[in-house]
């Protein structure tokens, strides 16, 4: 549920948007929490309050127009000792590099 979620990451902030990130389903919300090396974020169901998907997003130092950035699916998180579980880009997962674009 988020709100076990929330209370749990309360120390990390309140969960508050930190990238312009919107869900395209209008049942979903997202709530953001910053870590020392990138932003966990939640997707969750607003009338079920449970949460569908959990992903962190990470990205180098650089300006926006040449940085790259990295979202990672994970399948969990433990905000007290900084332990996740995550799915690692491979070369068939998509990164996005603004650069890069036609």
């Amino acid at each position: 549920m988020i709100e076990d979620a929330s209370a749990i990451m309360a120390p990390l902030g309140d969960g508050g948007l930190l990238l312009d990130v919107i869900p395209s389903d209008t049942d979903l919300a997202i709530k953001m929490w910053p870590t020392d090396s990138g932003i966990v974020i939640a997707t969750y169901s607003k009338s079920k309050s449970t949460i569908e998907s959990l992903s962190f997003h990470l990205s180098d130092e650089r300006p926006k127009s040449t940085r790259r950035t990295f979202d990672f699916k994970m399948t969990s998180y433990d905000p007290s000792t900084g332990k996740m579980t995550i799915t690692v880009p491979n070369r068939a997962m998509k990164t996005e590099r603004p650069d890069k674009h036609p």
